[in-house]
């Protein structure tokens, strides 16, 4: 589990995408977007539509919390033609950003030399 401190709160992030925090801002390494916090502006189209609104607590992938427009999963096709556009008011302090993609294989002795 990957943990950030934002708003004086630590986070525990979802697993199921790899995370960076990159000049204060939570970045996304499968996407390759950064990604909201709360107290973070946010301005995504859905279905057409134009939204404007504050992060709750932080955006994954397509899914978008705004106090606003409460949640939402913005279609891929949207996602990818219209990238929601952030605001960054809130700075992300890393905690604790090792994850299971971060981990190393162990490296095993090649069997002749282990038998010597």
């Amino acid at each position: 589990m990957q943990k950030v401190k934002f708003n004086d709160q630590v986070v525990e992030l979802t697993d199921c995408t790899h995370w960076e925090v990159r000049n204060n801002t939570l970045y996304n390494c499968n996407t390759k977007h950064d990604e909201g916090v709360e107290g973070d502006i946010i301005e995504y189209t859905d279905n057409g539509v134009k939204y404007r609104g504050h992060v709750e607590g932080y955006t994954c992938f397509q899914f978008v919390a705004t106090k606003e427009w409460g949640k939402i999963i913005l279609s891929a096709v949207e996602y990818r033609q219209h990238p929601p556009v952030f605001i960054h008011n809130t700075p992300v302090e890393p905690i604790d950003m090792i994850c299971k993609h971060d981990e190393e294989e162990p490296i095993s002795e090649p069997e002749s030399e282990a038998n010597n």
